[in-house]
């Protein structure tokens, strides 16, 4: 990684950035110095400018700092558990829920119409987590593709869909529904998944739903690491990077404009 000493030669990082923006880059080498991950920028002198400029842009669009605080979160014990202290855990009060397990006949009868009223003025949406491949159960496709072996050889998509049809026409014949009553469907899917999955709906005709109605959104992606927090790299020019699990979905909401998209439509 270490040339010999150059004029050029940032004496401070061991890499070169004479022909690559140098004070950017000089900034972001001791950015991620500081942070710990230094060790990102190896091979950065073995790389052609193109390699380059695709590492240093996707190492600039990284928050590392953020990253180093989750690696910590998610491996360090809260503090109750550390001084030997019992941690308060109660159960909810009963009041602040209830179940249709235990409900009786006329309570459950109340949330179904109080569900299709909301519906019925199409205040409610539906989110479906799908960045899965069905690699597990044997195919490269999105899972949401997977024929589940059901006598209709229907797929979790089309049977998704078919219950959102079905709800929409219930809403439809409440009191005061308006004209048309539309579900909107958020599908979350991965990187990899999402032209398959965009191509599956667009070849079964949406499943009988408005394309209108359906936004395809994507899930972010963190870093791959190492036990000891660091970063790990599928080449010499680029960090390694997965899909950030169904927690992520909360900043994909956010991120993507999905939010955004449900506040405008009343939702």
């Amino acid at each position: 990684m270490i040339a010999a000493p150059t004029a050029s030669l940032n004496v401070n990082t061991g890499v070169n950035t004479s022909n690559n923006n140098s004070d950017d880059v000089r900034q972001l080498i001791e950015r991620y110095q500081a942070a710990g991950q230094g060790h990102l920028f190896n091979f950065y002198d073995d790389l052609n400018d193109d390699d380059k400029a695709k590492l240093v842009s996707q190492l600039e669009a990284l928050n590392v700092e953020r990253v180093n605080r989750i690696h910590q979160k998610a491996t360090t014990c809260p503090s109750p558990m550390l001084n030997n202290q019992s941690a308060t855990l109660a159960p909810l009060p009963e009041e602040c829920f209830d179940s249709v397990l235990e409900a009786s006949k006329d309570k459950t009868q109340e949330w179904q119409t109080i569900g299709l009223n909301q519906i019925s003025q199409n205040k409610v949406a539906v989110i479906l987590l799908a960045g899965g491949q069905g690699t597990r159960l044997g195919s490269s496709a999105p899972k949401g593709c997977y024929d589940i072996n059901l006598p209709s050889n229907k797929s979790l998509f089309q049977i998704q869909a078919e219950r959102i049809l079905k709800v929409q026409q219930l809403a439809q014949q409440q009191p005061g529904a308006v004209a048309n009553v539309t579900i909107p469907w958020y599908v979350m899917t991965s990187g990899p998944t999402r032209p398959a999955t965009v191509a599956f709906f667009q070849e079964n005709n949406y499943f009988g739903l408005s394309s209108d109605n359906i936004v395809f959104f994507e899930q972010g992606t963190l870093p791959c690491l190492t036990f000891d927090g660091k970063i790990m790299m599928e080449s010499k020019s680029q960090i390694a990077v997965a899909p950030d699990g169904n927690g992520g979905v909360y900043a994909a909401l956010r991120g993507t404009g999905v939010l955004a998209n449900m506040a405008e439509r009343k939702i």
